[in-house]
């Protein structure tokens, strides 16, 4: 990627090629969603894209056209963190599901044919038929997780489109939303403040000792509160007041917050142990056989580094664990990114090991390698990243599940884990953060050296929004120097976080040749050097300098 003599405009047209949308500008310039290093090759990249973009499902539905990935919201959800760095609609299908919630606040979770079994796992109230466009609406009632995804799937959209007004409209609803989640009895705890669920694998959507065919809540239905529903709730809320307060409405933004901040204390008072989460807090009169519920570590502790609830310490925490869990199983499993460990003696159909019940999950890779990167564990976050590439290299994807020794287990669409390495990489070891939309406020943390790569090209494009943020990486280690050239088509605020080697010394920085106040900073053992710019004008205009010296 060659910034010079280029001209950009706000001209912007909207095409595809096979590897995802671009920006193309009148004068030619193209920006296409592109990372690559020497640890992070082309081919790589392009089989997690692929990938994720191998779920995708457009519905015809009254004429209009319904895009999702794959068609369940949930999962459509979860693979946003790639799929918004290359499609064009990133809002049909949440508008789809929005304008189908019920009274209550409760949001379905599916669209599948009329004929699909899932239509006959639930009782009424928890299905809708189409039948004019021969399609269903289902919510598994036993799920706890649909309506504050919903959320996450909102923000992620309108960063991705920067459409305020759209945005703006859904916030009554996403309000009710949330609402749901903190008064249905279904859903809710009074007596330790947190949500609740049938007593479940994780987010997972069968129940101990009830027939897979019944995915009800029934008066002797065991119930629990897993710890990922909560942390996710506690994402959602403090996403919805991010919306909130741009919207206008900080009192309201404010009680969100406010709930926010219950849920954490919560958290760590009935749901941490010490080390992570416990896996269930078991609110139903239930024996369970073989290890305690304080010793299984569940796929929702590595989602929880990537929420803000947890401390650095606690974060840490749960990274080492799963260091631990490595080491202790090294002789028999291929990685640790496990769905739960200890598994269950059995669960169902489902013996140890075996899919939901301890498979290996592409998507616990993926969380916890960006997780690992953002908390001072970046040695970690690389090692785990170039497993992963070397296992796609190998499968030519990722799978969804795997068994001990690395082989496909099946049972879920693979862009959710193809997209959570992708933000692993686009966010973590390349570092960019979009904390506003449309890249308009970056903050840019490269994180190169943890994969011991000097030269590094980034571009991230929106093109459901018309924007994107591009740089160039430099590291001459004997001259202890790093440059950067960038820019950012609505870019008016960059927050630098470069990490330098373990022996930097107070950096200095220059920002288009002129001097910029910064510091050291330590994550942990990690230095970082720590700078803000302020840009009159956003960076499209012209590439854009940043030395770093230490």
């Amino acid at each position: 990627m060659c910034f010079e003599h280029q001209e950009v405009t706000a001209n912007l047209i909207f095409t595809f090629t096979p590897f995802g949308g671009y920006l193309t500008m009148s004068c030619n310039t193209v920006y296409e969603t592109d990372i690559r290093s020497p640890s992070v090759p082309p081919e790589f990249v392009r089989a997690l894209v692929s990938t994720v973009r191998g779920n995708r499902t457009v519905f015809q539905i009254d004429g209009r056209p319904v895009a999702m990935n794959p068609t369940w919201l949930r999962d459509h959800v979860h693979e946003m963190k790639g799929y918004k760095y290359w499609e064009t609609d990133v809002r049909s299908g949440l508008d789809h599901f929005l304008t189908r919630q019920q009274p209550s606040g409760f949001l379905y979770e599916m669209i599948v044919p009329i004929d699909n079994v899932h239509t006959t796992f639930v009782r009424p109230d928890c299905l809708e038929l189409d039948e004019k466009n021969g399609l269903a609406y289902v919510r598994l009632e036993i799920e706890a997780d649909v309506e504050y995804l919903t959320v996450e799937g909102v923000w992620q959209a309108w960063q991705a489109s920067g459409d305020d007004d759209w945005m703006r409209a859904h916030l009554p609803r996403l309000v009710r939303a949330l609402d749901y989640c903190f008064t249905d009895p279904k859903r809710w705890s009074p007596e330790y403040g947190l949500m609740k669920r049938a007593f479940t694998i994780d987010t997972w959507d069968y129940t101990y000792g009830v027939p897979d065919s019944n995915r009800c809540i029934e008066a002797d239905t065991p119930m629990g509160i897993m710890h990922g529903d909560s942390t996710g709730l506690f994402w959602a809320c403090n996403l919805l007041a991010e919306m909130l307060e741009y919207a206008g409405d900080a009192e309201q933004a404010s009680d969100f917050r406010g709930r926010a901040a219950a849920l954490r204390k919560h958290l760590d008072q009935y749901c941490w142990n010490g080390r992570f989460y416990t896996h269930m807090l078991h609110l139903s009169d239930i024996v369970v056989p073989g290890s305690p519920e304080e010793n299984r570590l569940s796929l929702s502790n590595a989602y929880a580094l990537n929420r803000g609830v947890l401390s650095l310490e606690q974060a840490r925490s749960v990274i080492h664990e799963y260091q631990a869990r490595r080491e202790e199983h090294k002789a028999t499993h291929f990685a640790e990114w496990f769905s739960i460990d200890p598994p269950y003696e059995k669960w169902m159909l489902h013996p140890p090991g075996h899919y939901i019940n301890g498979g290996i999950a592409g998507f616990v890779a993926g969380e916890l390698a960006r997780g690992a990167f953002t908390h001072g564990e970046e040695a970690y976050g690389a090692d785990i990243l170039r497993r992963v590439r070397d296992k796609v290299a190998a499968d030519g994807t990722l799978y969804f599940l795997m068994t001990a020794d690395g082989e496909d287990m099946g049972g879920g669409p693979r862009g959710w884990g193809a997209a959570a390495v992708f933000a692993a990489i686009a966010e973590g070891v390349a570092g960019v953060v979009d904390r506003s939309k449309l890249f308009e406020s970056v903050e840019l943390a490269p994180r190169w050296p943890a994969l011991g790569d000097r030269e590094a090209s980034v571009t991230l494009v929106y093109p459901a929004g018309g924007a994107f943020f591009a740089y160039e990486y430099r590291h001459d280690p004997a001259a202890r120097r790093i440059a950067v050239n960038w820019r950012g088509s609505h870019t008016k605020r960059l927050h630098g976080r470069f990490l330098l080697p373990t022996d930097a010394h107070q950096p200095r920085v220059r920002a288009d040749g002129e001097a910029v106040h910064a510091s050291l900073l330590r994550v942990a053992d990690s230095p970082y050097a720590d700078f803000a710019l302020a840009l009159p004008t956003p960076s499209s205009e012209r590439t854009r300098e940043i030395e770093v010296t230490y």
